[in-house]
Formats: C-alpha cells, sequence, structure tokens
C-alpha cells in the first residue's frame, strides 16, 4: 500500500492514507509520516461519524445468498478444507496479521482446517 501511494505521490497525484486501526497501525503511520493520515479511532467516532455519511446497520453488501450461485457455495464452505499447516503459513502473513489477532487467526485455522 505505502509503496503505491509514493509511486502515485511521484506522479504528482495527491495521496491521503486511511488507517481505520490507528492504535494498531501506529508503527506504520509513524514511519510513514511524510502522507497525510486520516485515522479513526472507535473509541472517539462511530466509523459512520469517521465517514461522514448514514450507514444502514442492517444493510449487507456483496450477499451471497441473493446470487444465483448460492446454493453452491454454501454447500462448497460446508465441506471445503485445507491442511492445517497450509492454513499456518497464510494467517502467519504480515497482510493477515495487520488485520486479525492471534485469538482471530486461530479461530480460522480451526474452522478451516481439515479434520
Amino acid at each position: 500500500m505505502i509503496e503505491v501511494a509514493r509511486q502515485l505521490r511521484d506522479k504528482g497525484e495527491v495521496v491521503r492514507l486511511v488507517s481505520l486501526y490507528a492504535e494498531r497501525d501506529q508503527h506504520l503511520i509513524k514511519s510513514n509520516s511524510d502522507f497525510v493520515w486520516l485515522t479513526w479511532s472507535p473509541l472517539s467516532h462511530t466509523i459512520s461519524e469517521f465517514l461522514g455519511i448514514e450507514i444502514d446497520a442492517q444493510f449487507r453488501f456483496n450477499e451471497s445468498s441473493e446470487k444465483s450461485e448460492a446454493a453452491f457455495y454454501d454447500a462448497l464452505k460446508k465441506v471445503y478444507r485445507l491442511p492445517r499447516k497450509t492454513l499456518e503459513q497464510i494467517y502467519d502473513s504480515d497482510v493477515i496479521r495487520h488485520f486479525y489477532n492471534e485469538a482471530e487467526r486461530r479461530a480460522l485455522i480451526a474452522k478451516w482446517a481439515a479434520k
């Protein structure tokens, strides 16, 4: 993300970066202080307030149950599993670690691991 932002800025684009995880991203924000950062803190604002838009909490985006492949997708989720070692490698990546804490990653591994 940062590299792409630098490339865009070098081409003359105005670039502002957004962090929805201000506390977790402090190291990223500090090490890239040459960018303007918009940060959200759930302690001070709701996501609706931060974005400046009304969000209907009942509205679901990209609902798989409403698509033509819904039955296939539901069946696939019930039977598709990966080897635990493969999942551990996937969920140990920097990108995944950025968005999920240790407990969440363990739960996802348990959910998708072959029994």
